[in-house]
């Protein structure tokens, strides 16, 4: 009887260690999506393009942060690497990717 108080007590420490490291990832996932999503509104009101300093600065992130959600948006196809013009100098950065625009309709004479 003894064996079985202490298997369920371990177990429902398992159980528990197992939900809070589910209950992390799922925060982790949910604030990465969100970074993911103002980097690319911030892309989308800079069409020039913003360094990586930029968002670090306004997003609160730390450097390796910021460099890996930024890597990772541009191998999602994103947004690229592109040099951005700041203070006089020319600083690598990123920009949104263009999209290629969709065909145009065929003019009426052209049936």
């Amino acid at each position: 009887m003894l064996r079985r108080t202490l298997d369920a007590e371990i177990q429902n420490d398992i159980d528990s260690a197992e939900m809070a490291e589910n209950h992390r990832q799922l925060r982790t996932v949910t604030t990465n999506t969100r970074h993911r999503l103002r980097i690319l509104e911030i892309l989308r009101d800079r069409p020039a393009g913003e360094t990586p300093r930029f968002f670090r600065d306004n997003l609160g992130l730390t450097t390796n942060r910021a460099n890996a959600l930024l890597q990772a948006l541009a191998e999602d196809g994103h947004i690229k690497a592109a040099p951005v013009f700041k203070t006089k100098r020319w600083e690598a950065g990123y920009k949104l990717v263009g999209r290629a625009k969709p065909p145009a309709e065929p003019a009426n004479n052209e049936k």
